[in-house]
């Protein structure tokens, strides 16, 4: 099958009763439902690859929606019938298509094929329960989804402890976890436990909860997650000495006064729990590699955001929807190739927090060095080698001491809030 063919367009030549709430915010390629349904075996919110017509690399790959039930046809499609797509200018780009030489139909011409992304579809969704989290702290060995190890071993591709992407299959959604198996009298086929907040980040129900009880789980296929010996050392070393907890944050939009200041906004309670102070340093990962992921600074909301900061302000609304969620401008979004209503991952800047704290304590260090100095020089009379080797030993040993200790307070806050 060769797809179907559409002509690029972008929000601005669309009216707002053509698209459903949040729809033009993602990164997707928006069609007629007439599009959607000639893709046999495709579905809304699953991926499709996005191509110019006479590309010989692989197309780029996209999440396909469609316009809202308003949407007409007819007035949005060139003379000849071919209707228009809505795609944001980025996603056109990476297309290989030239959004400042687009005033001719044929030059925005996208081909729309359908893809053999590695998925577990209809996945029955469960409570995650007091026995799968008994020995697990959830801000630091993360957040998972658990399936059957009869799911895992029928495929392939899938690994314990990969990271996939799960999928409101209803609303387009999506979340980026871990994977892994679990051994218990209920499980069963075709299932998958996620806990609470997940469930709340994703908007579906446990099967006793509600009708909205299934998601979709795709296993990235396209990430090289391999990381190298000084990352490894450099994270090693971080965890003993700063710590970091991390979660999942629902998108929303940013506020424009934000666009291009290389900012995001959440409220304090959120703070808290990933041990961080206003104007910290955090880290947005996305498909875990460096591509999709950003260090941008985090602020708080204003106050009369409600979908951050909550009218009646309890003793802590960790947990709930406002702290739950994340202002994100476009600009950072367009950098993660994420769209509003995903959750994302969000930890703090290990780095920063050391120098802010270590910048701090610099005159405490400096004096442990000079009285080490002091002290190998009461032992020792004059300099030899057992001097040098000494003097080298005792500082550095100190001197890690010293840090460690200094950084305590900074590790404290890498803790569950209350």
């Amino acid at each position: 099958m060769d797809g179907a063919r559409v002509v690029s367009k972008t929000i601005s030549d669309f009216r707002n009763h053509c698209f459903e709430e949040g729809d033009k915010f993602r990164y997707a390629a928006i069609v007629p439902q007439s599009t959607l349904s000639g893709l046999d075996d495709t579905e809304e919110y699953e991926y499709v690859e996005l191509s110019a017509p006479q590309a010989d690399a692989d197309g780029t790959l996209a999440q396909i929606i469609a316009f809202s039930d308003d949407h007409d046809v007819a007035e949005f499609s060139t003379d000849e019938g071919r209707p228009w797509a809505c795609i944001r200018t980025r996603l056109q780009r990476e297309i290989g298509l030239d959004p400042d030489d687009g005033d001719e139909d044929e030059n925005m011409e996208v081909v729309i094929r359908e893809c053999d992304t590695e998925t577990l579809d209809d996945l029955t969704v469960h409570r995650v329960s007091a026995w799968e989290q008994e020995d697990r702290d959830i801000t630091t060995e993360g957040l998972a989804g658990y399936i059957s190890a009869g799911d895992m071993d029928d495929t392939d591709a899938l690994q314990r402890g990969d990271v996939c992407e799960l999928i409101n299959p209803k609303t387009g959604a999506r979340i980026q976890l871990p994977i892994e198996t679990y051994d218990h009298k209920g499980r069963k086929d075709n299932t998958i436990r996620i806990n609470g907040i997940t469930r709340k980040l994703l908007r579906v129900d446990s099967k006793d909860e509600g009708d909205t009880n299934e998601v979709r789980l795709r296993i990235l296929t396209e990430v090289d997650e391999a990381e190298g010996i000084l990352e490894r050392a450099s994270k090693w070393l971080g965890r003993r000495f700063v710590d970091y907890s991390y979660s999942n944050f629902r998108v929303l939009p940013g506020y424009d006064r934000d666009e291009g200041r290389n900012v995001v906004r959440m409220n304090e309670d959120a703070m808290k729990g990933l041990g961080i102070e206003e104007n910290d340093r955090v880290l947005l990962s996305w498909l875990r590699d460096e591509k999709r992921r950003r260090n941008v600074r985090c602020q708080s909301g204003w106050e009369e955001d409600t979908d951050l900061e909550p009218e009646a302000t309890p003793d802590s609304s960790y947990g709930e929807e406002e702290s739950l969620s994340v202002r994100i401008p476009s600009t950072e979004r367009d950098n993660l190739n994420i769209s509003v209503g995903d959750s994302i991952q969000i930890r703090r800047d290990m780095r920063y927090q050391a120098g802010k704290q270590v910048s701090l304590s610099a005159f405490g260090i400096l004096g442990v060095i000079v009285g080490t100095g002091q002290l190998i020089n009461m032992v020792f009379q004059r300099i030899t080698l057992a001097y040098v080797v000494s003097s080298v030993t005792l500082v550095l040993v100190l001197s890690v001491l010293t840090v460690w200790l200094v950084m305590n307070p900074i590790r404290q806050k890498c803790r569950t809030p209350e």
